[in-house]
């Protein structure tokens, strides 16, 4: 028999009660055993009383592990719902100290010697259908807690905790734990609800892998900025930012995502001017100017690992106008053009050569990676990549905001009227009229350009136009495409410039 009070259970607690009907099943087992034991001594060689006594003992002893594992669960549900029960509720709504004691107390019932794995498993990895999907650990991610409350937590459940399968999706419950509904990792139930920089740190260093930084983490953070204090949002964003792999790509940096349709760095220019800052106030802010350039990064980086100190020095070392022209395609066209006029009147490095003498308005029409490739967040596809007719775009409105553009003169000694004419230049295959636009518009910026012969070709411009690209075939011979039939003769682009500027036939008459 035990050896517990048997009056304790009279107005005592649930729990009281819940171990003294264990007691008593549990001495009912030693009954049951001990008088199999006996019975089996007694019936000596009757192998028939024997099996009897074994049938009828075993559907004894079933019966009281089936009620043993009925408890186990039942317990296992009570105090996993204890737990959950203490960070439920609002999410806006702060826990007080004690809360956050009597979890930290309760959950270091887990911690003892002796719990076993499949018991923590039971209580600390349960999730709600009824409430989007979430396990513990969202909930608790949710209401901001200390970083050692989530530690704690980790450290207890187990590695490889058991996954279960609900709507088709398979759902783990530690820091890689997805909520059925909205599917979001308690990373992103921090960044939501405006949790610490020191929380969001545990979260992404227990991620080895960081799956958790996809572009929705970025995406919530931004979204919900004005939940966190300005120098937090600023921590978080840097952090996040620096904790990014650039590749294998598509670096989340570069993924529109699938709910907002936007890239991280346009989700913030759009927060920011929502919240009426002008073009020249966003193209001011510190973390949208870091992420900008951390954008352009990732665009041209090769390396895999996350942003070291010289990779951090070369990130603020890029130029503001070149970032934003590179990254041009996350936005909208209004807001390229309100960007540009407000570089164009604040630095004159837009309009300055770079190491090589080149000018960054001729690169982006014939460097066919100058601009970001935009992917989709579903899929390993791009969801934009840039043409020629964006690059023709960018040209027009860049001359037409800062018409001395056209008057820049390359290290080959062309300008951008040369360049634009050329109709043998393979990144450059439009349309007679669509070239006609492009020749126009910078021909008004600059018309003396129309004077100056090509120093590349020797050809004035009106010649540029007409004449056809020579490459080489699949057995290494030069031939010239035939840019007639292709319908990208750019013969109305040559009678416009020698209407305009019929003196340059003297030279060759």
């Amino acid at each position: 028999m035990s050896d517990r009070d048997d009056g304790s259970s009279d107005g005592g607690s649930d729990g009281e009660e819940e171990r003294n009907e264990l007691l008593d099943q549990l001495d009912y087992l030693e009954v049951v055993v001990r008088d199999l034991k006996q019975t089996i001594i007694s019936a000596g060689e009757n192998e028939a009383l024997v099996a009897s006594a074994l049938q009828q003992g075993n559907e004894q002893i079933r019966g009281s592990l089936a009620w043993l594992r009925m408890s186990a669960d039942k317990m296992a549900d009570r105090m996993g719902n204890e737990l959950y029960a203490l960070v439920a509720g609002n999410p806006d709504e702060p826990l007080d100290d004690d809360v956050w004691k009597q979890f930290h107390q309760k959950l270091q019932f887990f911690n003892e010697e002796g719990v076993s794995d499949e018991f923590r498993q039971m209580c600390l990895c349960r999730w709600k259908q009824s409430d989007d999907g979430r396990s513990l650990i969202h909930k608790l991610c949710q209401r901001n807690p200390p970083a050692e409350a989530v530690r704690a937590l980790l450290e207890i459940i187990p590695e490889n905790a058991g996954e279960i399968r609900w709507d088709g999706f398979s759902y783990q419950f530690n820091h890689l734990a997805l909520t059925a509904g909205s599917r979001e990792y308690p990373l992103q139930m921090v960044l939501r609800y405006g949790g610490s920089l020191g929380l969001v740190k545990l979260l992404v260093e227990a991620d080895e892998e960081k799956v958790t930084l996809e572009s929705h983490s970025f995406q919530v953070l931004i979204t919900r900025k004005a939940k966190h204090r300005p120098e937090v949002f600023s921590e978080v964003l840097r952090f996040l930012i620096l904790s990014t792999r650039a590749s294998p790509s598509p670096s989340p940096l570069l993924i529109k995502e699938k709910r907002s349709r936007k890239t991280p760095v346009a989700r913030l220019w759009h927060v920011l001017d929502s919240s009426g800052l002008s073009a020249r106030d966003i193209l001011s802010d510190a973390d949208f100017v870091f992420l900008l350039k951390a954008t352009c990064y990732h665009h041209s980086a090769n390396g895999g690992s996350t942003i070291d100190a010289d990779q951090l020095s070369f990130i603020d070392s890029i130029p503001l106008h070149r970032a934003f022209l590179v990254c041009a395609p996350c936005f909208e066209m209004d807001v390229v053009r309100g960007g540009l006029e407000y570089l164009f009147s604040i630095d004159d490095a837009v309009l300055e050569p770079d190491a090589n003498g080149d000018y960054i308005l001729h690169e982006i029409f014939w460097s066919e990676s100058f601009f970001i490739s935009i992917w989709e967040d579903t899929k390993n596809t791009y969801s934009f990549d840039v043409k020629d007719e964006y690059r023709i775009e960018m040209v027009e409105m860049m001359v037409e905001i800062a018409p001395k553009c056209a008057r820049l003169i390359g290290s080959d000694g062309r300008s951008m009227l040369h360049i634009a004419a050329d109709s043998a230049e393979p990144t450059q295959r439009v349309s007679d009229s669509r070239r006609l636009n492009l020749v126009r518009a910078v021909w008004e910026a600059y018309p003396d350009a129309a004077n100056i012969v090509d120093k590349k070709t020797a050809l004035p411009p009106f010649a540029l136009a007409a004449r056809e690209e020579e490459r080489e075939d699949m057995n290494g011979r030069k031939r010239r495409r035939d840019i007639w039939s292709e319908g990208e003769c750019s013969i109305s682009s040559s009678f416009f410039l020698l209407r305009e500027a019929p003196d340059i036939l003297s030279e060759y008459i």
